[in-house]
């Protein structure tokens, strides 16, 4: 699959595009006769949802999202999840991302059932942990770092 840009550059002024490159360009598109898979078709959004819709609560950010689960959530109101983090030593920083973003910076997220969730985990003086867990109820984790080896 060609981008774009490299599609353009095939047609320019006083360019002749061969068969090859006049193929990628039609391959590129569906064509109205064609049936679209809708798992291929994927809904992204960076602002989180202000209102309610369906299944899908308040403060969710869609980050590339087949457009049949989407629907599916509104529609048949797929099951939301709290994953939440506990830390030793408490306090610690905890990072907690859907793969979307660098991570929101507080220790709980909602989450779709199964959805699989990345997080992080630091403080001065410790050992930063790295992990991922797949929600599939309400959870709480309990992270402890270990100190560096600098720090007894």
């Amino acid at each position: 699959m060609n981008t774009k840009n490299e599609l353009k550059a095939f047609f320019e002024n006083g360019k002749v595009p061969n068969q090859e490159q006049f193929w990628a360009w039609m391959d590129s598109y569906w064509h109205k006769e064609e049936v679209l898979d809708p798992g291929a078709m994927l809904y992204t959004s960076e602002n989180p949802t202000v209102y309610q819709v369906g299944g899908i609560p308040v403060g969710i950010r869609l980050k590339e999202m087949p457009v049949t689960e989407v629907l599916d959530f509104i529609l048949n109101g797929k099951k939301w999840y709290e994953l939440t983090i506990t830390t030793s030593p408490e306090g610690a920083a905890v990072s907690i991302d859907n793969g979307s973003d660098g991570g929101l910076g507080n220790p709980s997220m909602t989450a779709y059932d199964g959805e699989v969730l990345y997080y992080r985990v630091n403080a001065p003086g410790y050992i930063e942990k790295k992990g991922s867990v797949k929600v599939t109820d309400n959870m709480t984790i309990h992270v402890t770092l270990d100190p560096e080896p600098s720090n007894p």
